[in-house]
């Protein structure tokens, strides 16, 4: 008993150093990296995010281009990730739980993370991101890719938009112009890498359909990311814990995802058909990309993360030209100068209010511009 109670002790003076520490502001967590001291979490956590969205990119598309037999079914992928991705989080779990020398009581910690009211709230976010991913599906089946790509970015937008109405954000007139910036910027580039692409038969699109599904698609996804990154933000429990309540409801609507989709495995499709070591591997990505997300919106934001894919985009088409040959057209060059020049723009103030925005940003409940006191007259 003594033991399980210095192990409580002493977790919870490690969370009261950390909280004095960054003053409840989880932006400001540092992590020793050895060999470079201290870095910021959220800084560190984008240039991870940049790195594996850009291998998941040219990953994927390499596996289906060497794929000479039966393709693997992308329902089948999603929800593989999504039972991979639990499977992590729940060991991460045990680890933090046995870490505060509190090993026996897990069972019970994960009845009360499964069974209480903050994991009903995550059904919002899961069922939009899974709205999402049905939406693209419609809006690609009706758009040709150059409107996909158009439209698609319009959650580049909305995100800082509901980063300023849910999170109360601050965002200057220079970080505004760069959010722009960056849409223009990863519409060329993208605009750059479909250029060599078949056009495909547009008889059977609907492009009224297709534009709504990609604006209702990127709205939802926004939307889904900002109220997951509020919660994450707002509330104690752990990324793990958070992602373990996010995954019961993701894991339940992939497979209705699949059964509309696809169909049942073994009478339509066997579920493993067409996974090879690659497979496997995409797996891991996704599932570890996942987990990457949540730890960029706590300890950065969906804004940051916005600019993170736009400069793996970057990275994916210099590798692209440099190993498979692919050509950089004007439009891709365009675009990755306008998103370089976004991105490191982004965190320059805004001169002309530099006083509100220094304040802004070291409140350590958000970016919210304070209002001043009213002025009092004195009697005559």
């Amino acid at each position: 008993m003594t033991r399980t109670g210095e192990g409580e002790k002493k977790a919870v003076t490690t969370a009261q150093v950390n909280e004095r520490k960054t003053g409840g502001d989880p932006t400001k967590v540092r992590i020793k990296v050895p060999g470079f001291g201290q870095v910021n979490a959220g800084y560190l956590s984008l240039l991870v995010l940049v790195v594996q969205n850009a291998i998941l990119v040219l990953m994927t598309r390499w596996s289906r281009a060497q794929n000479r037999g039966t393709m693997y079914k992308s329902s089948s992928l999603i929800l593989t990730a999504e039972i991979v991705k639990m499977t992590i989080c729940l060991l991460a779990l045990w680890y933090e739980v046995v870490q505060s020398g509190q090993a026996h009581y897990f069972r019970m910690k994960l009845y009360h993370i499964v069974f209480c009211l903050e994991t009903v709230k995550l059904a919002v976010p899961a069922a939009l991101f899974t709205l999402q991913n049905y939406l693209l599906f419609v809006s690609l089946s009706n758009l040709d890719a150059m409107m996909f790509q158009l439209l698609s970015q319009v959650k580049l937008l909305l995100a800082a938009i509901f980063s300023v109405w849910l999170l109360e954000r601050y965002l200057t007139c220079v970080q505004w112009s760069s959010v722009f910036m960056l849409t223009l910027g990863i519409i060329l580039s993208s605009q750059g890498q479909q250029g060599s692409e078949k056009v495909v038969d547009t008889a059977k699109q609907n492009t009224a359909i297709g534009i709504v599904s990609c604006v209702v698609s990127g709205t939802s996804s926004a939307f889904a990311s900002v109220y997951f990154e509020k919660i994450l933000k707002g509330t104690p429990p752990s990324i793990a814990e958070r992602n373990i309540q996010l995954g019961i409801f993701s894991i339940v609507l992939a497979v209705f995802s699949m059964l509309a989709v696809d169909g049942v495995p073994g009478s339509h499709f066997a579920f493993f058909d067409g996974y090879s070591s690659m497979t496997w591997v995409l797996v891991l990505f996704h599932a570890g990309g996942g987990i990457l997300v949540a730890v960029v919106v706590k300890y950065a934001d969906n804004i940051l993360k916005g600019f993170a894919t736009g400069v793996a985009i970057i990275v994916s088409g210099i590798y692209a030209s440099l190993v498979w040959g692919f050509t950089p057209t004007p439009q891709f060059i365009a675009g990755s100068v306008v998103v370089t020049i976004g991105t490191c723009v982004y965190n320059i103030p805004d001169p002309d209010v530099p006083i509100v925005n220094k304040i802004a940003r070291k409140m350590p409940g958000g970016y919210r511009i304070p209002q001043p006191n009213p002025v009092r007259e004195d009697p005559v």
